[in-house]
């Protein structure tokens, strides 16, 4: 009867009502180096107990997200159309310093719907986070 009123995403990933920071994402299309520093001039960093939300221009259905994080942390990605969460990983980064570049591949059923938005969420680590490149495929 009152379910309209309840916000089921706000409990079910209850991370993504952190405060955020908003880039586009053309500010993070240069490819990063693996290794390279996590808090090079162009990369996004985050500071700690935010996220960093990427809009992306219009609705994407791409299956691979190539990207770079820092590697000695975790992040849960999520990806979103309207608001509303369609699809959530979970990425641990290890490697030697610096940062990491990863290939994220959603499947085809997380991707029907489509997504606008992807938000990085840093849920463990040393916090010092950074997101270096985000690239669709």
């Amino acid at each position: 009867m009152y379910n309209y009123l309840i916000d089921f995403d706000r409990y079910r990933y209850p991370n993504l009502s952190r405060p955020t920071t908003t880039v586009g994402v053309k500010q993070l299309s240069e490819r990063k180096a693996a290794e390279s520093a996590w808090d090079a001039v162009g990369n996004a960093v985050i500071v700690p107990g935010t996220t960093l939300t990427v809009k992306l221009n219009g609705v994407r259905f791409e299956r691979v997200v190539e990207y770079s994080a820092d590697s000695n942390d975790t992040y849960e990605i999520a990806f979103l159309r309207g608001g509303k969460c369609v699809a959530m990983k979970t990425r641990g980064h290890l490697g030697n310093g610096g940062l990491t570049v990863t290939c994220l591949e959603l499947r085809k059923s997380e991707v029907k719907q489509g997504y606008d938005t992807i938000v990085f969420i840093p849920t463990e680590g040393d916090n010092a986070y950074g997101v270096g490149h985000v690239l669709l495929k």
